[in-house]
């Protein structure tokens, strides 16, 4: 599942990333984006890390009676400001959930359309589809949930092994691309760099 999160991504990121450089897009997506991740799961973490040191139960009766999400809710009522913490972390969740099911509806549009506009309608039933997956989901319980975790592990071995070519099929395309670039740059003079070398 990772993986294909990752494919609805780099559709989705290609798509809003027209006319900036790679530069640009690896520093966003590979540098930028995990250097704020790591700072918010430490910064909760070590906050959750530390109720529970200093008042034990605090976090950990939640886990037990709610799970992950009653965690977070527990580590955040205990924060200063709290009564304005906790709505707008509700509301980013709620934003981050709303844009993550457009980014994947519209990247299986792409993909099943083989159209790089798919039309609104399209990605409308894929957005239902999702939808309705996911309330499925939910409505099984843990039970149906670990069944899908444990599909996943299986299914995701074969496919790591797939996935892994790129290590090596995207620095030679990338190499390509760039002596492409270089062959066809035009100079002051009307010259390419390459009649130049010449």
């Amino acid at each position: 599942m990772v993986y294909r999160l990752c494919a609805d991504d780099a559709i989705f990121i290609a798509k809003i990333s027209r006319g900036r450089s790679i530069r640009m897009l690896v520093l966003a997506v590979a540098i930028g984006s995990p250097i704020a991740t790591n700072f918010w799961f430490t910064a909760l973490g070590g906050t959750g890390i530390f109720f529970e040191l200093t008042n034990p139960g605090a976090v950990s009766e939640a886990l037990t009676g709610a799970g992950l999400p009653g965690v977070l809710i527990a580590i955040l009522q205990q924060l200063p400001l709290q009564v304005i913490i906790v709505p707008a972390f509700l509301l980013l969740t709620t934003t981050f959930v709303a844009t993550t099911g457009d980014s994947m509806a519209y990247s299986i549009a792409v993909v099943t359309s083989e159209n790089s506009t798919p039309s609104k309608y399209n990605r409308l039933f894929w957005a239902l589809m999702l939808g309705i997956v996911a309330a499925v989901l939910l409505t099984a319980g843990n039970g149906g949930l670990a069944a899908l975790q444990s599909f996943i592990v299986i299914t995701a071995v074969p496919v790591s092994l797939l996935i892994a070519t790129t290590l090596i099929s995207a620095p030679l395309t990338c190499a390509k691309c760039s002596w492409l670039t270089r062959q066809s740059t035009p100079v002051a003079n009307g010259y390419s760099v390459n009649k130049m070398a010449d």
